[in-house]
């Protein structure tokens, strides 16, 4: 979305009323309205009352609404004070033209269509509607107001968060990507070449913005990239054991999430053992049925490798890049994904679930 877009969208505060989920949670909060009125205008329960008040609740929004709906596109480039007045406008209107057509349906008299025509009495009942239709048209436009600016306001406070992170991610491999070339130019400077390209590509990765998704193999094909830099520093001490069953190259997740699960493995496990290790990767696209029963594709990732024996360190190391990938999976997935943690003395097991990314 370009910045011109956002910023017409920041201005426009008002749901999209020509869709219908937006439309039906408004006549259900008429109908609400609706009743609440006929309970207090009748001592007792008057379905009658009710139908009246129910029609002349509904048409006014429905005329509201197609008269907001229709005028959408033009009024989404106008300042927000004029939008809120043109909306306020609409609503009266409504409210005028539903009240005289409401008294006509009662009275049956075609004279009433006339303004001029009407009695002080029915004036009153057109007076009455507009005062109040003005009072719930001011709150309900304030709502949607605040409402709007909720939501930009909580934008920003994740775009802040996520650049946060970013930055925390950022050097916790460059510095020792640098390190692991500086001994490379030496001795072996097409390896150096090489590996040079690779922290080419990871620093692109981190300059990107990490809400935009990636496809699954351009993320595997950047930790491969990762885990080739370490076989340079670590050798024949780093083996690898990735099983990818199923999943669809074309499969989004976020940008560099996978790779600082994947360093940290390294880094705090495997780096750390003389012998080394086997580094274990699977991946697979399975389906799992959620609390509402509804059935969720989704990538189940499992990432284990061997531990030195308990420190401190360790467990710091692990706690900062785990904690902010799960940071950053709750602000884009908020519950649905999730990481589990299993460690023992000798064993460190990371899973993590990814649901399917839907477009909003």
């Amino acid at each position: 979305m370009s910045s011109h877009q956002e910023q017409q969208q920041s201005r426009f505060f008002l749901p999209d009323f020509c869709q219908l989920q937006s439309l039906f949670l408004l006549i259900l909060t008429a109908e609400l309205l609706a009743i609440v009125f006929s309970l207090v205008l009748s001592a007792t329960p008057s379905w009658q009352l009710l139908g009246l008040i129910s029609m002349l609740t509904q048409w006014i929004v429905l005329m509201s609404s197609a008269l907001i709906c229709t005028f959408r596109t033009r009024m989404e480039k106008y300042p927000v004070w004029l939008i809120g007045l043109i909306s306020y406008f609409f609503i009266m209107l409504s409210t005028v033209l539903c009240s005289v057509i409401g008294i006509w349906f009662v009275y049956q008299n075609a004279d009433i269509l006339r303004f001029g025509a009407m009695n002080h009495q029915q004036w009153l009942i057109v007076m009455r509607n507009l005062a109040i239709a003005s009072i719930l048209g001011g709150i309900l436009l304030r709502y949607f107001y605040l409402q709007q600016q909720y939501r930009i306001r909580l934008a920003a406070e994740t775009n802040a968060r996520m650049e946060a992170l970013h930055a925390r991610i950022h050097p916790h491999f460059l510095f020792n990507t640098l390190n692991s070339i500086a001994a490379l130019v030496q001795i072996s400077p097409d390896q150096a070449e090489k590996a040079i390209e690779n922290l080419a590509t990871l620093m692109r990765a981190t300059l990107k913005d990490m809400r935009v998704m990636v496809n699954w193999e351009q993320e595997i094909k950047l930790c491969q990239r990762y885990l080739e830099l370490e076989q340079l520093r670590l050798g024949n001490r780093l083996k690898l054991d990735f099983s990818i069953e199923d999943v669809p190259e074309t499969f989004l997740i976020p940008g560099l999430i996978l790779q600082p699960l994947i360093e940290n493995s390294v880094l705090h496990g495997i780096s750390r053992l003389a012998e080394g290790g086997v580094l274990e990767f699977s991946a697979q696209l399975k389906q799992k049925t959620s609390k509402a029963g509804v059935k969720i594709t989704g990538v189940e990732i499992n990432i284990s490798n061997p531990m030195p024996p308990e420190d401190n360190k360790r467990r710091q190391g692990h706690g900062i890049g785990l904690n902010n990938v799960e940071q950053r999976l709750k602000l884009l997935y908020q519950q649905q994904a999730k990481i589990q943690v299993e460690e023992t003395e000798k064993i460190f097991r990371l899973t993590l679930w990814i649901p399917e990314h839907r477009s909003t």
